[in-house]
């Protein structure tokens, strides 16, 4: 079954086929460079190259930080550091530029299409590795992200320079090359901390070899190579764990984000994918912190004690719904595998009326994904320890992710490896033609055929509000750059898809900008009733009362935003302030004015604006 690996013959003379491979690979990475010019070109022209969202949002961030030489941040890492220290380091070049990110990742995708030719010759034959580097070349959601400040790039390249070194050094007698791959191992934990998983795996591969027999020499070749391995991750990971402490005086080994992505993938609403935990204010609040302070009623709260109140609660339900949590698992890995782009930031759906290049056809998951797992079942059955750490690989990278949610992003890492497999199902599939041997390919074909059907997950987008995601995103786009009417119409567009308290919050917040406070607070209100534990809801609906002279209800709003979050925003105890001296309730007014200046310690007129107004701010 393993006789496809041999490599499909390219008629070429003898001494002639090296170079002629190398043509043809620099054919791929010329066209591969052309559309990645394409698609900057297209990207660059929409709002969302000019505002980043989410999790691009604080990279860029984290970034600009560290360009200013601030190194240590004000609390532990949320995110895994190794991307926006990365970013950083190139702004301190170059300035904080929105294109650096796109630029430097698309140059990395060049030069993945190599590494992939030469990983796929080094695994089995010249054919399969320019097969790769081809699908690398034109896939559709890498091309996309690339443009995108986030990680995945960059990551699925650590990735494949990780596997590159393990296939070519990792069976060397020499086993200083296993502190390489610690080191690149703790720099890939350092993107995203579920690679650590493969540590126990990377060691059983290590140990496992038909020929070595259980000897003291041997095993203690395996403890040496044990040893530098794991030194080479804490070399990397022990700065992070360092940082966090100076930073918080809290143990957070990497990054505190786990606990409220475990809990978006396992709780009573849990549907596999991303779906926001309500109550939480993704723009301010990524970390939910103000739930857990308000849960547990101490506040502030550190990040590793954030971190473990969503761990408990995502640990509640598996405890006490155990079936449910594991039909949960079986629905994400069917979701990694299947043919729809599960959106979470930017919706490649949506966006292709933006980009019409989005809309070519181009090389996507629906081919590559049957391809693969066929590929990896052929590596498996070869049982050649190569290929099988390929397929090792993969899985492993695949199972550190069921615990959480999928998304299309969070494929964009395995999908340079998935190349690998996919081609190396063509190559063998050719072989099997050559050869005639029409019952083994009837069997291949039939499984790949099969798969198609089976990953096929179209109807996942009927259950996806990608539209409406889109459109408030773009809304939100217009908004920050002042086009209120063109926001407005975005807003209304995306409650056509859906009607979410997100997409009220923000058609408020637009007609206080227009001054059209009843409509505010209309739009308010109805984010009020979708959301009433909201604190910036509330806020924001007690602020807009205000200025409509609702003074009642301001002053109800007001008072529950700050009991939701004492530190919402010092205008809540300015405006109470006013609104309890107009009651004659000078005390309170006296204690609100008081917190505001405590908090707004700039604003010296408001002394004598509450003074002219009858407040007493005397101890």
């Amino acid at each position: 079954m393993c006789d496809g690996g041999g490599g499909i013959s390219l008629n070429f003379p003898q001494g002639m086929k090296s170079k002629y491979s190398s043509y043809i690979l620099i054919l791929i990475m010329i066209v591969g460079i052309i559309f990645r010019v394409l698609f900057f070109l297209q990207f660059t022209k929409t709002p969302f190259s000019r505002h980043p969202l989410l999790d691009a949002q604080y990279y860029h961030d984290v970034a600009q930080e560290v360009a200013q030489g601030h190194i240590i941040q004000n609390r532990a890492f949320f995110m895994s550091p190794f991307y926006p220290f990365a970013l950083g380091l190139w702004y301190a070049l170059l300035g904080p530029r929105l294109w650096i990110a796109p630029v430097l990742q698309m140059i990395l995708g060049i030069i993945t299409c190599f590494f992939l030719y030469r990983i796929g010759t080094r695994l089995f034959s010249p054919a399969t590795g320019l097969l790769a580097a081809a699908f690398y070349s034109l896939y559709k959601p890498a091309l996309f992200y690339e443009q995108t400040i986030l990680m995945e790039t960059s990551l699925g390249f650590i990735y494949l320079i990780l596997l590159l070194i393990i296939v070519e050094k990792g069976e060397q007698e020499k086993p200083g090359w296993w502190m390489v791959i610690g080191l690149i191992l703790g720099i890939a934990s350092l993107c995203r901390a579920n690679v650590l998983l493969f540590f126990p795996v990377l060691i059983l591969w290590c140990a496992w070899n038909r020929k070595l027999k259980i000897e003291r020499s041997a095993l203690r070749s395996l403890l040496v190579r044990m040893a530098l391995l794991l030194g080479g991750m804490l070399l990397c990971i022990l700065p992070a764990t360092l940082h966090n402490y100076l930073a918080e005086k809290d143990f957070v080994l990497i990054g505190s984000n786990s606990g409220i992505n475990l809990f978006i993938g396992n709780n009573p609403n849990a549907k596999g994918y991303f779906d926001p935990v309500p109550g939480v204010d993704w723009m301010r609040d990524m970390w939910g912190a103000q739930q857990a302070e308000r849960a547990l009623g101490r506040f502030p709260l550190k990040s590793s004690e954030i971190s473990r109140y969503w761990k408990s609660r995502a640990f509640t339900f598996i405890r006490e719904y155990p079936l449910s949590f594991i039909n949960l698992l079986f629905v994400k890995f069917y979701y990694f595998w299947g043919t729809v782009e599960l959106d979470q930031i930017l919706s490649m759906q949506q966006m292709s009326s933006l980009m019409p290049v989005l809309s070519w056809p181009l090389f996507n998951f629906r081919i590559l994904g049957p391809l693969a797992l066929a590929g990896l079942f052929l590596c498996v059955i070869c049982r050649e320890r190569r290929r099988v750490i390929l397929a090792l690989f993969i899985i492993t990278y695949v199972l550190s992710l069921l615990p959480f949610f999928m998304t299309d992003r969070y494929r964009i890492p395995a999908v340079p490896l998935l190349c690998v497999a996919a081609a190396f199902t063509l190559v063998h599939v050719v072989e099997l033609v050559k050869k005639k041997d029409w019952r083994r390919l009837s069997y291949t074909g039939g499984a790949v055929a099969l798969l198609v059907f089976v990953l096929d997950n179209s109807s996942v987008l009927s259950k996806r509000q990608s539209a409406e995601a889109f459109h408030n995103s773009l809304g939100v786009m217009y908004q920050a750059e002042g086009r209120l009417d063109d926001a407005l119409r975005e807003y209304y567009k995306a409650l056509e898809y859906s009607k979410v308290s997100t997409i009220y919050n923000n058609l408020g917040s637009v007609y206080l900008l227009k001054k059209d406070y009843l409509s505010a607070v209309r739009n308010y209100k109805e984010a009020y009733d979708m959301d009433p534990e909201n604190a910036k809801t509330c806020f924001q609906l007690g602020l807009s009362c205000v200025y409509a002279h609702r003074l009642d209800a301001a002053r109800l709003y007001l008072e529950k935003s700050l009991s939701l979050d004492p530190r919402i925003d010092p205008m809540a105890y300015y405006n109470l302030a006013f609104l309890y001296l107009s009651k004659g309730e000078k005390v309170k007014a006296q204690n609100a004015m008081k917190t505001y200046l405590r908090m707004n310690p700039q604003d010296k007129e408001v002394w004598n604006t509450f003074l002219r107004y009858g407040g007493d701010l005397k101890e």
